[in-house]
C-alpha cells in the first residue's frame, strides 16, 4: 500500500477474521545453530532473519513458527504485514471498564525486579489532591527479610508447569532443588526482555536454566497470577474480605513494546483470570508522567521544578534493568498534557552493568569457571549479584576509592582448593586490570575508576545519546527538565552523566524513583479518563495526545 502524502491521514487498515492456518503436524523445517556464547537458537528456515539469541539473561528464546501475516492468535489475520490490532499504543481502551470496584491494584513486572501497589477507591481523591497508595510489604524468604518493596522477577514452576513460588522464595527454592539434585522444575529469571527483543507471537517459547522450554505466555500469566494471589492473601490476612470482582487490575508495559507484545501481555492477564472489564494495560511512561504531576507538592516540595505549570516541557527517562524508555510531555494548561515525542528506548538498562562485570571476570578466571559456579551455587550468585547492584548505585562519580564485596564462603573454598590463594593473587596481578581488583580474606575490592570507565561509561554514553537525539529532533528551548525514574535512576554515576551531558536542563530524581511507575499506575487505574488520545491512525494526532491533569477531573 503506498504511503499517504504528508498532509493526509493514514488510511485505516481493515482486518478480517479467519480460522487457524497452521497444523501442528505440518510445521516448517527448522535447524539449530550455536553462537560463541553457547546459546542455542532455533531458526525457522522460512524466516529471512533469524531471531538473535538472548545471551545476557538466564533464558534462551526460540524463534516462533511462521504465522499468517500479522496474526496475533488463531482467529485474527491482517491484510498487511506488521499490522496488528491497535490496543492503543498508550493504553487499553477503558470504555468497558466496570465502575464497580473497591480496590485498584497495579502490577509492575520489571526485567530484574517486580512489585505491586494498591489503593482503595476512597483513598484517591484527585479533586482534593489526596492520594494514599500502598505498596506490598517487604518481601522475605526463609530466615532472611530483605526489607525491599520489589522482589526479583524470578519464577519457579513444578514439572507440570504450575506455580511453585515467585521472587525471593523462587530463588531460594530453586537453589535448594539444585543442591538436592532434583531436576523436576522450571526456573525462569530475567525473561521480560523476550517480548522486547523479538517479534513475539502467542506461540513463542523461552528456555529455562536447564534448557527446558515453555510458552512465553504461560510464564507471564503465572507471574501475574502470583501477584494476584499475594494481594488477595494480604487483604485477607489484614482482616478484610474481598472478591475478585471488586478489584480493578492495572498491568504496566514499556511504551516501546510492539503492539504484538502488548497484545500478548493482555492475553497473559486473561489467562491469569482477569476479565476485560477489570483490566487496564498502562504504558510505563504514562504512569510515570501522571505520578510526576504531584512531585512539587508530594515528594519534593520545590515548586521551582514543578512539571504542572503551563507550557512546561519535560522528559521522563525510565531507567530500568533491561531497557531505557524515554517520553516527552508538555503541560498545555487547563489541565491538559500533550505528548510531543513518541516513546523511544534502547536495551541499555542496569543489566548491562552486570553483563560487563561478568565479561571482565571471564577474562580473569575464564568463562567456563564462572558458568560452573553459577550452575552449582545459584543462591550465592544471587546474593553477590544483589550486593553488587546495590554497590553500583553508590559509586561516586568523582572520588577514587574501592568498592568492597563480601565473597560467599563457598567461593572462598573453591578459590583455596581449586585455584589457591597465591595463584588467584597472581592471576589478578597479571590480569588486564592489575591492582584494580584485589582479594583480601573474604573480601574483593574493585577500583571505582575501573567501574566508571569499563562498566558505566559505555552505558551512560548510550543513554545520553538517546536523550540528545530526542532533544535534537524537538529543538525546543522550553524543554528544560529531565526526570529520571526507575530503579537505575538512583545511580550517582548515571545522574552525574546526564547532568554533565545536559547542563542547560534541570535533572530531577524524585524520591522513590523506582516506585513512580507503579504508583502512577494506581492513580491511572482509579481515573482511566486521565488520558485522552486523538485518532490513533493519524501519526500527527498520535503525537498530540492529551492527558488531563488530575486536578481538572
Amino acid at each position: 500500500m503506498p504511503r499517504p502524502a504528508n498532509n493526509q491521514a493514514e488510511p485505516v487498515r481493515n482486518f478480517r477474521r479467519r480460522g487457524p492456518q497452521l497444523n501442528e503436524n505440518k510445521q516448517p523445517p527448522q535447524r539449530r545453530r550455536h553462537n560463541d556464547q553457547h546459546v542455542e537458537v532455533v531458526q525457522d528456515l522460512n524466516m529471512p532473519n533469524p531471531v538473535q539469541p538472548n545471551i545476557d539473561n538466564d533464558i534462551q528464546i526460540e524463534a516462533p513458527l511462521p504465522q499468517p501475516i500479522g496474526a496475533v492468535d488463531d482467529t485474527i489475520v491482517f491484510d498487511e504485514p506488521n499490522m496488528l490490532p491497535n490496543i492503543n499504543r498508550y493504553s487499553i481502551s477503558t470504555a468497558m471498564i466496570s465502575p464497580d470496584y473497591k480496590y485498584v491494584v497495579a502490577i509492575d513486572l520489571g526485567t530484574t525486579s517486580s512489585a505491586y501497589a494498591y489503593a482503595k477507591k476512597e483513598d484517591i481523591n484527585l479533586d482534593k489532591n489526596q492520594i494514599n497508595v500502598l505498596c506490598n510489604q517487604a518481601w522475605g524468604v526463609g530466615k532472611h527479610n530483605y526489607m525491599k518493596i520489589k522482589t526479583p522477577t524470578s519464577i519457579l514452576l513444578d514439572e507440570n508447569g504450575e506455580l511453585d513460588s515467585f521472587g525471593y522464595k523462587a530463588e531460594y527454592n530453586y537453589d535448594k532443588r539444585v543442591k538436592d539434585g532434583v531436576n523436576d522444575f522450571y526456573f525462569f529469571r530475567n525473561f521480560k526482555m523476550a517480548l522486547y527483543k523479538n517479534n513475539p507471537t502467542s506461540e513463542m517459547v523461552i528456555f529455562d536454566v536447564n534448557d527446558r522450554r515453555m510458552m512465553v505466555q504461560t510464564v507471564f500469566s503465572k507471574v501475574i497470577s502470583a501477584f494476584m494471589k499475594e494481594f488477595i492473601e494480604s487483604i485477607t490476612n489484614s482482616g478484610n474480605t474481598i472478591s475478585s470482582e471488586e478489584v480493578r487490575w492495572v498491568v504496566t508495559v514499556p511504551s516501546i513494546w510492539s503492539e504484538a507484545a502488548k497484545q500478548i501481555m493482555k492475553k497473559c492477564a486473561h489467562l491469569a483470570g482477569i476479565p476485560d472489564n477489570q483490566l487496564i494495560i498502562a504504558l510505563e511512561s504514562e504512569a510515570a508522567s501522571i505520578y510526576c504531576q504531584y512531585l512539587h507538592s508530594r515528594d519534593i516540595g520545590d515548586t521551582a521544578i514543578s512539571v504542572s505549570k503551563k507550557v512546561t516541557q519535560y522528559m521522563v527517562v525510565d531507567l530500568g534493568g533491561g531497557k531505557v524508555d524515554i517520553a516527552v510531555n508538555e503541560t498545555l494548561g487547563n489541565g491538559l498534557l500533550r505528548e510531543i515525542h513518541r516513546p523511544t528506548g534502547e536495551d541499555c538498562g542496569g543489566n548491562l552493568i552486570n553483563q560487563s562485570l561478568v565479561q571482565e571476570l571471564s577474562q580473569i578466571v575464564g568463562a567456563s569457571f564462572l558458568k560452573d559456579i553459577k550452575r552449582r551455587y545459584p543462591k550465592e550468585c544471587f546474593i553477590i549479584q544483589r550486593d553488587f547492584e546495590a554497590a553500583m548505585k553508590c559509586v561516586d562519580p568523582f572520588e577514587e576509592n574501592k568498592i568492597s564485596l563480601r565473597i560467599p564462603y563457598v567461593f572462598l573454598h573453591i578459590i583455596r582448593e581449586e585455584i589457591n590463594q597465591e595463584q588467584m593473587e597472581q592471576i589478578l596481578h597479571l590480569g588486564p586490570h592489575g591492582e584494580k581488583i584485589t582479594i583480601e580474606n573474604d573480601w574483593v575490592y574493585i577500583s571505582s575508576n575501573l567501574i566508571r570507565e569499563r562498566l558505566f561509561k559505555p552505558i551512560t554514553e548510550k543513554i545520553c545519546k538517546l536523550i540528545m537525539n530526542i532533544l535534537f529532533k524537538i529543538k525546543n528551548p522550553r524543554l528544560t527538565k529531565i526526570l529520571l525514574v526507575g530503579g537505575f535512576a538512583d545511580s550517582k554515576c548515571i545522574q552525574e552523566a546526564v547532568r554533565k551531558g545536559f547542563p542547560s536542563n534541570k535533572v530531577i530524581v524524585p524520591h522513590e524513583a523506582d516506585l513512580c511507575i507503579i504508583k502512577g499506575a494506581v492513580i491511572l487505574g482509579h481515573s482511566p479518563d486521565l488520558i485522552q488520545h486523538g485518532d490513533k491512525h493519524n501519526e500527527r494526532a498520535a503525537q498530540t495526545a492529551v492527558v488531563k491533569h488530575p486536578s481538572q477531573i
